[in-house]
């Protein structure tokens, strides 16, 4: 690291939060979440009714953020509130109102809106990412949102996590739609692709050039549980399958040739270049290394399994475990490898129990070591000239 220890002048410190886990339903229309959360056994555990009302509470919640010096907001635009219907595309005056004075409030605060278009909450009249249609509908809505909020943004963010939309919600069944295929995962994860690089298209075309365009991206370097050729080669699967099939042609790089044959049949002359749209930022979000075995059952198309995480990490309550050297690992192979992009970490973060307040302060040292030691990485980063220009804490 420098010998000051200290981040380059002009770096973004931020917060980062999203819709559909700090709104609540009031004043939208229903999402794909509403649907799968109030399926039997599901509402108990990811109840999505009230959330931490958000639309309430938000002047309270950027006041904090003011009193902190947080000097960065990534939230998200819910596609459900600003159109709830189809309505011959219109979208909803009340929903775009309330992001409008979102921004305002922040600019006034001095905190720079991020907002992120798209953070898996799709309206239920407009289907799901099985249908290609969907990709066309999103491209639109991207639209119509921008124009109505106009240049006071600078930075948008296209998509959340294209992955865990397409694998989680179409191939593990985890996620919305709830979905468990090896085809309809393929679908998704082109069509999700095709939605990101219609919308930039969209974007692009009329927005001033001071506006920067990027999207976010879930990335965790692969390794196998050991060093066997068996589980590494199901690392090089699992990096192909959750990062590179959606990284790859982001950049103009194509898909991975081993996961062609499954995407071919959804791909149309044209798709790849309107993929391939190289985001003016490349927002990242990371909490650890992935770790997999490989295995055989022919009814697992993944073909690998979660293997077991090094016995000396650390793990938050959330099963992640706390690997501030994965996090330079993965920094410099974006750097290396896609042509040195200027990259903001969008996410990361730490679930822990914390302790009782003591005179209503909270004394978190874990969660404060842990944080320490993922800043360190990211300076040790950008110290071998990695263009990493912010990073925002995932706050909810």
């Amino acid at each position: 690291m420098n010998e000051n220890n200290t981040f380059p002048p002009g770096f973004l410190w931020g917060v980062s939060s999203s819709a559909p886990q700090t709104e609540s339903r009031n004043g939208r229309g229903k999402s794909n979440w509403d649907v799968f959360t109030d399926k039997a056994g599901k509402g108990d555990i990811y109840s999505n009714k009230k959330c931490t009302e958000f639309e309430e509470n938000y002047q309270e919640d950027i006041s904090l953020l003011s009193q902190a010096g947080i000097k960065s907001f990534r939230f998200s635009i819910s596609w459900p509130r600003v159109q709830p219907s189809w309505n011959e595309g219109i979208l909803n005056k009340e929903g775009i109102e309330f992001y409008n004075k979102i921004i305002d409030l922040l600019i006034r605060n001095g905190i720079e809106p991020i907002p992120t278009l798209f953070h898996w909450d799709i309206p239920q009249w407009a289907g799901d990412f099985r249908d290609r249609g969907l990709a066309y509908l999103f491209a639109e809505y991207a639209e119509k949102i921008t124009r109505q909020l106009d240049s006071r943004v600078k930075k948008w963010l296209v998509f959340n996590e294209p992955s865990s939309v397409a694998l989680l919600g179409y191939g593990t069944g985890t996620f919305a739609p709830g979905v468990m295929s090896k085809d309809s995962m393929f679908a998704a994860i082109h069509h999700v692709n095709l939605a990101q690089g219609l919308a930039f298209a969209a974007l692009r075309a009329y927005l001033p050039a001071d506006v920067s365009i990027g999207t976010t991206l879930s990335l965790s370097r692969t390794r196998g549980e050991d060093d066997s050729a068996r589980n590494n080669e199901a690392a090089e699967k699992a990096w192909a399958l959750f990062d590179a099939v959606f990284l790859d042609p982001l950049y103009g790089k194509g898909y991975p040739q081993d996961l062609l044959p499954s995407l071919q049949p959804y791909i149309q002359q044209g798709d790849m270049d309107i993929i391939s749209v190289i985001p003016d930022f490349l927002g990242v979000n990371y909490y650890s290394r992935l770790y997999v075995k490989a295995d055989s059952n022919p009814l697992n198309f993944f073909g690998f399994l979660s293997g077991k995480i090094p016995e000396n990490l650390p793990r938050t309550q959330s099963s992640f475990v706390v690997e501030p050297e994965g996090l330079t690992e993965l920094l410099l192979y974006l750097h290396e490898n896609y042509d040195a992009p200027v990259i903001y970490i969008t996410e990361t973060g730490f679930a822990l129990d914390e302790p009782d307040a003591v005179e209503g302060v909270v004394i978190d040292d874990p969660r404060s070591q842990y944080i320490f030691e993922y800043l360190k990485a990211a300076l040790n980063a950008i110290d071998k000239g990695v263009k990493l220009r912010g990073l925002s804490y995932w706050s909810a």
